[in-house]
């Protein structure tokens, strides 16, 4: 969350890409749950959310476009 605050998402992939966080199910599990945990539309929840939909598709999908490079 700290990374995706800070505007840098090529550390965040990167830190993903070391913890094999991208496809980790529990990992996945438990930003969903912290997530429905946050007040709703509060700065914590809406940064939540902005890491969960990085996940599952753009970070993915940049993820994959570097391997080609």
């Amino acid at each position: 969350m700290h990374l995706w605050k800070a505007g840098d998402e090529t550390k965040l992939n990167d830190y993903l890409d070391e913890r094999g966080l991208w496809k980790n199910e529990i990992f996945a599990s438990v930003v969903q749950a912290v997530l429905e945990m946050a007040e709703r539309e509060s700065a914590e929840r809406a940064l939540l959310e902005k890491v969960q939909n990085h996940l599952r598709g753009g970070g993915e999908v940049r993820r994959s476009q570097r391997s080609f490079l």
